[in-house]
């Protein structure tokens, strides 16, 4: 089953004896065994890894109950397939019990190996989309008690790119500045951007003004490679491209999402756009044929220095 599904039998408390979880997002196979945890509520939660996992134990934790526990949890993680064998009998145990559970957790990308033995009971998650990420950010902040506007959110989304692990941190850190509203600038005062989004901000300068001293600077300062600017620098080119593509087509909205298939907050998103103006396509190509060539001639390993390089 998707996740939509499985979340319509979490609210109905319709949770399988035996389950698995996998699926290419790995925060969300985490996220939601925290709400299994919570839904079941047990008294006892028995975990495996794949390095210290035995058949033999796993089985006798199922199977025996404990002096003081009546409702347990076995949970085995592992990014390797187990045999079938195992995880059958496993499963057998759980669903003949009244109080035990057995979660399987699936870090690997081997899945269908093992997806088969759980019948239906399996849950696959995709990396979340825009929609699904505020979800999830707005049911964390309402669990601690406070807001951030939407303009906020769209900021923090940016700024962490994407990566619902360092948003979720960063929730947790905002929940203690004492403020029931939190509003963009608040985002742009207290959360810094991952070094990716700050690079980001650097080559956006850089094409606007011709000034290369902000990466410089950047790649002093972080320690970063000269290949890794070029690669970040390739990306944000690629942008362009879209961009100038999408006027060339007189496409009638100019927005990120329809532009980049993702959506940008709104001051980014018009930087991006008055960007891929300024440039025609012909020189955006010759951009992208420079570019390739550096990191071409970065990776032969035959240059001596490279900032110099980069610069020119």
């Amino acid at each position: 089953m998707y996740k939509k599904e499985f979340d319509t039998l979490l609210r109905n408390n319709l949770i399988p004896k035996a389950l698995m979880l996998f699926g290419e997002s790995h925060f969300l196979i985490d996220y939601y065994f925290d709400k299994l945890k919570y839904k079941i509520n047990p008294d006892e939660v028995y975990t495996f890894y794949n390095f210290d996992y035995q058949f033999q134990s796993a089985k006798e934790t199922i199977s025996q109950n404990s002096l003081f526990a009546t409702r347990q949890i076995l949970v085995i993680k592992s990014d390797k397939s187990l045999p079938n064998r195992e995880l059958k009998e496993l499963i057998k145990i759980a669903t003949s019990s009244d109080d035990n559970y057995f979660l399987y957790l699936f870090y690997g990308d081997n899945f269908k190996e093992n997806q088969k033995v759980f019948n239906s009971n399996f849950v696959r998650f995709f990396h979340p989309n825009e929609y699904e990420i505020k979800s999830i950010i707005r049911s964390e902040i309402q669990k601690l008690h406070f807001n951030i506007s939407d303009s906020g959110m769209n900021r923090l989304i940016h700024l962490k790119d994407n990566n619902l692990s360092l948003i979720i941190s960063e929730i947790n850190k905002l929940a203690l500045y004492g403020k029931d509203s939190l509003d963009e600038q608040d985002i742009i005062e207290l959360i810094p951007p991952t070094g990716n989004i700050a690079l980001d901000r650097d080559i956006a300068y850089f094409f606007q003004t011709g000034d290369f001293q902000k990466i410089i600077y950047f790649i002093s300062i972080n320690g970063i490679d000269e290949i890794t600017v070029i690669s970040y620098m390739s990306k944000f080119v690629e942008e362009m491209y879209l961009v100038r593509s999408a006027i060339e087509l007189q496409q009638k909205e100019l927005n990120s999402l329809s532009i980049f298939g993702r959506r940008l907050p709104p001051q980014v998103e018009k930087e991006k756009i008055n960007i891929g103006r300024k440039f025609k396509l012909s020189q955006i190509e010759k951009f992208l044929f420079i570019l390739m060539n550096a990191e071409i001639e970065f990776k032969s390993g035959e240059v001596g220095d490279k900032t110099t390089l980069l610069i020119n």
